[in-house]
């Protein structure tokens, strides 16, 4: 590593099920103290940096496909240490290209990781709505209090939603852990349409996600589709008991 190298910053572990980056600097000179630079960083031998973006992770996926997988400044890198090798023949085409990394990182949403460590699966939340399918309509059921799930739809598709039945209608929700984005609502609108013919066209879709990433991509992928999303909050909250 050089004096005036970049560095790019990536997420250790994903967050909330992306892959993120989380920072671009430019290097300085190497300097050498006698003491440590702090208590809790015994070395010695350090760099000083200049952030050209360090305001939050941001999920790699709302860049531009020349940062994706087999674009000419791919930001896909395997093991501690990599090189980034844009492809670009001349020193100011890279220059142009890292400008518009840190230009649309600074654009782009942050995503914040989990307020909380444990898991859970899909079944809790399917488990969850089960019980107040009041809050996809009024007046809405579940059929025989059970429900459907991996179900084949007529595009012989396995479906891991759940259908609420009512009125000769039914509201197909997907539920997704972690994020959901245009591919979740693509996926949707197939369950939605292999169902039409059974009510007679008047299916409606809910996409139920912890958080949703690409809000104009999927609202452009919702088109004239009755879909609507939610948002789930998973919470824990605690209590003294007192022993009397």
């Amino acid at each position: 590593m050089s004096d005036g190298d970049i560095v790019i910053v990536v997420g250790k572990r994903n967050i909330k099920g992306q892959p993120v980056l989380r920072a671009v600097a430019e290097v300085g000179e190497v300097d050498i103290r006698e003491e440590p630079v702090a208590d809790d960083y015994k070395h010695t031998v350090y760099r000083c940096v200049e952030w050209l973006y360090n305001d939050g992770p941001v999920a790699r996926r709302e860049l531009d496909e020349r940062f994706q997988k087999g674009g000419d400044g791919s930001t896909w890198f395997r093991g501690t240490l990599k090189q980034w090798k844009p492809d670009r023949e001349d020193n100011e085409g890279v220059k142009s290209l890292l400008d518009d990394f840190v230009d649309q990182l600074h654009a782009s949403p942050n995503i914040q990781p989990k307020r909380y460590d444990f898991e859970y699966s899909e079944r809790v939340i399917q488990e969850h709505i089960s019980d107040h399918p009041e809050e996809f309509g009024e007046g809405v059921g579940v059929e025989q209090k059970q429900l459907i799930r991996e179900q084949s739809t007529d595009g012989r598709k396995r479906a891991d939603f759940l259908a609420i039945v009512g009125d000769g209608s039914a509201t197909v929700v997907e539920t997704k852990i972690d994020t959901a984005g245009p591919s979740a609502v693509k996926q949707l609108k197939g369950y939605m349409q292999d169902l039409a013919p059974d009510y007679d066209g008047q299916v409606r879709g809910v996409l139920v996600a912890e958080d949703f990433v690409a809000l104009e991509d999927i609202a452009e992928e919702i088109g004239e589709s009755d879909i609507e999303l939610k948002r789930y909050h998973i919470t824990l909250e605690y209590e003294d008991v007192e022993l009397t």
